[in-house]
């Protein structure tokens, strides 16, 4: 009887209490916006076959494409039982991912592929920094500058294949130029990518070029998986501008798939990002954000 009920949908629907404010205290239902969170995480939390591999573009320098990556991970990190990396992907001197996440990082690509026994997750974390709020773990560029050797196509596959048999989800933070060598190698293993621009004309225009590139390229696959981030780095961008922006954006990859970070004195620091020091709508779109992506874990992989 019970399986027929079931199945006819005559089974009363289990009631989830709230774990928030005066309604938790009041023990009554989780309100609308606690179960899109909840929803919202459910889907970062989606079960993967095999690994994924999301990286973060920008056209210009200064749109805030390295903390996206960050809060990206952090996000990633937080809500999924399985390992996250986030890796430096920018062949630049200024690479600063690292810097962002754990400055006492101090191994790089150089020491990973030197590494002979690298067995279990243990011996990876010898040379990977990690975040204390968030459990992201980062391998940053190589930052002696008396000894730099910039970063090349071939040394970044193979440390990305050498991370993948320890982690499941990999977030890199790519150069702005995608005509870089580096950068094409970087696209070559890429299941999703996220497109960062600041909430400026100027900026959003080197982003649409850049997915221009993409599409003459040949990676329209990736860009059917695209989501944009438009970053208010400064806390005064326009909201018309703004506004038109999105309207642009979501024309080319879905009104879902578009999404306004708000300006964050934390992320302006220009320090460690600590994703538990983002102001709670931060945090919210950070959510947001990875669950868009995240949507593309049960597709089948690109790369």
């Amino acid at each position: 009887m019970g399986e027929e009920l079931r199945a006819a949908g005559l089974e009363e629907e289990q009631k989830i209490l709230s774990a928030m404010g005066w309604r938790k205290l009041f023990k009554l239902e989780e309100s609308p916006d606690e179960r899109r969170v909840r929803e919202l995480k459910a889907v970062v939390d989606t079960p993967l076959r095999g690994t994924h591999s999301i990286v973060v573009l920008g056209g210009k320098g200064g749109a805030g494409k390295t903390t996206t990556a960050v809060g990206i991970g952090s996000t990633l990190a937080q809500l999924r039982n399985d390992k996250v990396v986030a890796i430096d992907g920018n062949p630049d001197v200024g690479a600063n991912l690292a810097e962002r996440i754990d400055p006492t990082t101090v191994s790089s690509y150089r020491e990973i592929l030197a590494a002979e026994s690298l067995d279990r997750y243990a011996d990876m974390r010898t040379h990977v920094g990690q975040s204390r709020a968030s459990g992201l773990d980062v391998l940053g560029a190589n930052r002696d500058v008396s000894d730099r050797k910039l970063l090349d196509t071939k040394t970044y596959l193979a440390a990305h294949e050498r991370l993948l048999r320890f982690y499941s989800v990999v977030v890199t933070d790519c150069g702005t130029n995608v005509e870089h060598p580096v950068s094409k190698g970087v696209l070559t293993n890429a299941d999703s990518i996220v497109v960062v621009a600041s909430a400026t004309r100027d900026s959003a225009q080197a982003t649409g070029r850049v997915m221009d590139w993409l599409r003459e390229a040949g990676y329209h696959d990736l860009l059917a998986r695209s989501v944009v981030v438009l970053n208010d780095v400064s806390g005064r961008a326009d909201r018309k501008v703004i506004a038109d922006l999105v309207s642009t954006f979501a024309r080319r990859v879905g009104n879902d798939r578009v999404f306004v970070l708000p300006y964050d004195p934390h992320i302006g620091t220009a320090g460690v990002v600590d994703v538990d020091r983002l102001r709670p709508d931060t945090q919210r779109r950070f959510l947001e954000i990875t669950a868009a992506v995240a949507t593309n874990f049960s597709l089948p992989e690109t790369g």
